[in-house]
């Protein structure tokens, strides 16, 4: 098991850790009050469950961030610290577009009406300013963490700089060789992550039945998985 060795190590995963930990809390708050407002007919339209896949893909994506980032310190790799940050802006912008989004969600559905004319969700309750809050923190909460990452990854990086210089003794060609590997495990780890986020939208979301469409986008994961795993066994095996 890795253990940190410096303290702007133990920073940085305790900020990606705090982040995975806090935003599971405040979507399975979110979830629970949607889930509780909604009736068994809602799953007739799609709000239904855009609201949970896109709590299911931004959790997913700070568990993801965290193990990558366990993973990047462990192999002292720069590139994949500052891909993390990256992709940390992303899921930034990914939850800052839930908010208005689940707002038009609570002032359309009760709206709404299923056969006999049947609301679809409790219209007795107003469920928008108790999530409100929690919703407009996710976003606030992961924007933080990625002003604080990007700080603590331009001093990881100095430190690992010289500790992999040393390491090949200054030879250019290792180097070289060295940072197109580093590039190689960026693209595939996070090659998979937004992949597999991809096809949980397009393929649960915008449901698209038509074959060969369906079959193609679903055959996906496991396609990448074999990539992925025949990359990694030829980084080992040359």
């Amino acid at each position: 098991m890795y253990t940190s060795r410096s303290t702007n190590e133990w920073i940085f995963g305790g900020l990606m850790a705090t982040q995975a930990i806090l935003i599971l809390a405040i979507e399975i708050f979110i979830l629970v009050e949607w889930q509780l407002w909604m009736r068994p007919q809602a799953i007739q339209i799609t709000p239904s469950y855009i609201v949970p896949i896109n709590a299911g893909i931004i959790w997913f994506a700070c568990v993801y961030e965290f193990l990558l980032s366990v993973d990047a310190m462990r192999h002292k790799n720069n590139i994949l610290l500052f891909a993390i940050c990256v992709s940390n802006v992303f899921a930034t912008a990914f939850a800052a577009m839930q908010y208005p989004a689940m707002k038009g969600f609570c002032e359309s559905m009760p709206k709404e009406r299923a056969m006999y004319d049947i609301p679809l969700v409790d219209i007795e309750r107003n469920i928008w300013p108790q999530i409100r809050g929690p919703q407009l923190a996710v976003a606030i909460l992961v924007g933080l963490c990625t002003l604080g990452i990007w700080g603590l990854a331009f001093q990881l990086h100095k430190q690992y700089a010289w500790s992999i210089y040393r390491s090949v003794q200054g030879d250019s060609r290792i180097r070289a060789r060295y940072l197109a590997y580093e590039v190689y495990v960026v693209f595939v780890k996070l090659g998979a992550f937004f992949v597999v986020c991809f096809v949980l939208h397009y393929g649960l979301i915008d449901v698209h039945f038509i074959e060969p469409e369906f079959g193609l986008t679903m055959s996906i994961p496991p396609a990448l998985t074999v990539v992925i795993v025949l990359g990694s066994l030829s980084a080992i095996w040359p």
